[in-house]
């Protein structure tokens, strides 16, 4: 039975791994958060080892030592946590973004180089029917004049902006840690990146436009729930293609069970299917500094 330790054990997104890894039968072993993440663990994971020290947790990893290392903390601990898991000989499942700046991807892969362990990344939503099924239309065809309109709306109340996630320095901003999941999906569907602007910004939502290889992109990221209309239910995501709707609402209860078992199958997405969306978030946020 594979064995994993949790770091970040008491965010938001924890509870997702915390289920995938109970859902495929798999256990939990410890888990570390300054914040007490006792509640978040321990109705599936009774046995687990928990800890707000990290020294403590260190100590308690070196004895019990697990296969996978799960890492959920904040989006800046990222690179630095990776690191650590590598060199403690365990393979890591990092949420996204893997990291916030591309110059820490070469240095994560040089550490799997040297330890011989795989970082690997959560792109759930690569895993939907609906992307899936779009991927395979887009690649069926020669059409490199598709048009895109994309909306990804989902509010946050003044709690995230007081948090690190409203800390640009930590998080990356709304575009690496909202937009992340869509600059995936859309350079993942369409190709390469060969144009990018920025239409207007507001501390809340960002609009721009984009030329990948096989389409030409409008694209909106907010928080703000003013920009929802009365019909949507607390968030709003949809891609339209050429006229035709494309929900990115469906489905999204179990994909972190798909991914751990893409993972877990040897067919799980890492450095290399992480860097193009993180070097687009930093040409977009370089272009806006």
């Amino acid at each position: 039975m594979k064995t994993f330790s949790l770091m970040g054990a008491a965010g938001y997104i924890a509870p997702r791994h915390i289920r995938a890894i109970s859902n495929l039968g798999f256990e939990l072993v410890s888990a570390f958060d300054p914040v007490d993440p006792t509640s978040q663990v321990a109705s599936l994971f009774p046995r687990a080892h928990i800890f707000t020290d990290f020294f403590t947790f260190e100590s308690h990893f070196n004895l019990h030592p697990t296969d996978f290392v799960v890492i959920c903390s904040p989006n800046h601990l990222h690179a630095e946590q990776i690191d650590w898991a590598l060199r403690k000989g365990a393979d890591v499942i990092c949420e996204k973004p893997l990291v916030l700046h591309p110059d820490q991807l070469d240095k994560l892969a040089d550490v799997e180089i040297q330890t011989g362990k795989k970082v690997y990344t959560i792109l759930q939503m690569r895993t939907m029917d609906e992307i899936i099924k779009l991927k395979n239309k887009i690649d069926a065809t020669l059409a490199i004049d598709n048009e895109v309109v994309v909306s990804y709306i989902a509010p946050r109340n003044n709690a995230y902006f007081k948090s690190w996630k409203g800390n640009d320095r930590l998080s990356g901003g709304m575009l690496t840690n909202i937009g992340i999941h869509l600059f995936d999906l859309l350079i993942w569907i369409f190709g390469a990146v060969k144009e990018v602007a920025i239409d207007s910004i507001s501390p809340k939502n960002i609009r721009g436009h984009m030329t990948l290889e096989k389409a030409k992109i409008k694209w909106f990221i907010s928080v703000d729930a003013d920009d929802l209309l009365e019909s949507n239910k607390g968030f709003y995501r949809k891609l339209i293609l050429n006229g035709e709707e494309i929900s990115l609402e469906t489905g999204l209860d179990r994909l972190h069970d798909h991914v751990y078992g893409q993972i877990l199958n040897g067919e799980g997405l890492g450095i290399r299917e992480a860097r193009p969306s993180i070097e687009f978030c930093n040409q977009l946020i370089n272009s806006i500094i």
